[in-house]
């Protein structure tokens, strides 16, 4: 994992995300809806499309995470061989 490859991952990520959490989440996105009912349909479609752009938001923070992680493991394993092979562990 690279620098270069945190865009394609982070639009990867999202995707995934948006398939696996969003249909679980619709009830509660539903239920922003009603709660706005009364602020007519365009306010009510913005502030409901604002919501479920800062759920996705979140999720893709996540993954900024996930991929900083994945970098720090891609790093750590090779120097681990290394280390072990030097006490003639491997």
């Amino acid at each position: 994992m690279t620098q270069t490859e945190l865009a394609p991952f982070l639009g990867a990520w999202t995707l995934m995300m948006a398939a696996m959490m969003l249909p679980s989440a619709a009830p509660m996105v539903l239920l922003h809806r009603v709660g706005l009912r009364g602020s007519g349909a365009l306010r009510s479609a913005m502030h409901t499309a604002v919501f479920v752009g800062a759920y996705l938001l979140v999720w893709g923070s996540i993954g900024v995470v996930v991929w900083a992680a994945g970098l720090l493991v891609e790093m750590a394993v090779p120097m681990a061989i290394f280390f072990l092979a030097m006490f003639g562990v491997v």
